[in-house]
């Protein structure tokens, strides 16, 4: 969306250096939420799940989607700041005329 918003070089900087930031934040809230994704696979695969640690798992993973989601909604804070409040409007409208997000449909995202 950003490329549609014709960038000045020093907006492409600030944030460059706003997603650089966080790509680089030590155990970032992307990288726990993955990890305990793979934990929870791996839990369901076993030959005999256990139930007492897929079900911490889950709370594990609700409190890391709670803090990806916070650190996101930070980065685009931080990002909107960045552009002008024609860009933002212009934003907005391509977000309203895009529609729903694509998701994972369920199992295997299918």
């Amino acid at each position: 969306m950003l490329r549609a918003l014709d960038l000045s070089d020093a907006q492409r900087e600030q944030i460059h250096t706003i997603t650089q930031q966080q790509r680089e934040a030590a155990n970032s809230p992307q990288q726990k939420l993955g990890g305990l994704q793979k934990q929870l696979h791996l839990a369901l695969l076993a030959d005999s799940p256990d139930m007492q640690k897929i079900d911490e798992l889950k709370a594990s993973i609700a409190s890391a989607a709670a803090e990806e989601l916070t650190s996101r909604i930070d980065v685009e804070t931080r990002i909107a700041q960045v552009l002008t409040s024609e860009q933002r409007a212009k934003a907005r409208e391509a977000l309203a005329a895009a529609g729903p997000p694509e998701g994972r449909r369920g199992p295997g995202g299918r």
